[in-house]
């Protein structure tokens, strides 16, 4: 699987930590233009994925139905995180943007390999999930989940 990611605002995750990171100055933006990923990004690919800054993003080449991603922690709430991903016909592990505050507390949205946007939250202990209804195969697609103070609203838009 290939997926072109390119941040437009904030970061992709926002992970649960024990020690409590220095809040990220706001409005924060990653375009991953340089020639290489800034030290606060972690990475974390399965054997033999490849993460890498080229045209004009960030890269990540992975084998179906494993994991490659980059976390960075945010220490701040009230934030609107969007991505520019480029999915594959993977099925369990597909590309998506999450958002950790705790362990116990995520979102994430994705795009499922036949066009369907799927978002999933687990929030005080409870989950839901969504598929609504896409009328077209999605390419490259614009996702992003904003978290206010009473809702998280997800968008999306497809990327000609």
């Amino acid at each position: 699987m290939t997926v072109q990611i390119c941040v437009l605002f904030a970061l992709l995750a926002v992970p649960y930590t024990a020690a409590r990171a220095q809040p990220i100055p706001l409005p924060f933006e990653e375009s991953f233009r340089g020639p290489q990923l800034d030290p606060g990004w972690k990475v974390d690919l399965s054997h033999a994925n490849k993460m890498l800054i080229a045209d004009g993003g960030l890269k990540i080449v992975a084998r179906q139905n494993t994991y490659a991603h980059i976390r960075r922690p945010l220490q701040t709430d009230l934030v609107r995180v969007e991505a520019e991903l480029r999915p594959d016909n993977a099925v369990s592990w597909i590309a998506s943007l999450f958002l950790y505050w705790d362990a116990g507390n995520w979102c994430q949205i994705s795009v499922l390999p036949d066009g369907m946007v799927y978002t999933v939250e687990l929030i005080d202990g409870r989950y839901s999930e969504t598929r609504p209804v896409v009328s077209e195969k999605l390419g490259r697609e614009c996702l992003a989940i904003e978290l206010a103070a009473d809702c998280v609203r997800y968008q999306y838009s497809r990327l000609r």
